[in-house]
């Protein structure tokens, strides 16, 4: 894995080691990252990235692609 990369939370999986389920920003690929290395606060949809040893949930990207999405959802949806 790329450790500049962005990820976005598809899934969390897992019965004995517990996976976060994430496809890469930048190729599309599914990459599972053990739950031990991602934020204690990271949830689904959320997009983290690695920093200083961890996979944290990146609130400035979060807020870019919910902003994008929710203008996308209005344009669809617009009458």
């Amino acid at each position: 894995m790329n450790k500049t990369d962005l990820y976005t939370i598809d899934r969390f999986e897992g019965d004995n080691e517990v996976f976060a389920v994430c496809e890469n920003r930048r190729t599309g690929k599914m990459v599972d990252i053990p739950i031990s290395q991602v934020s204690p606060n990271a949830v689904e949809d959320d997009i983290i990235r690695y920093k200083d040893g961890i996979y944290v949930v990146d609130e400035e990207q979060n807020r870019i692609i919910g902003d994008k999405m929710k203008k996308l959802s209005e344009e669809v949806f617009k009458k």
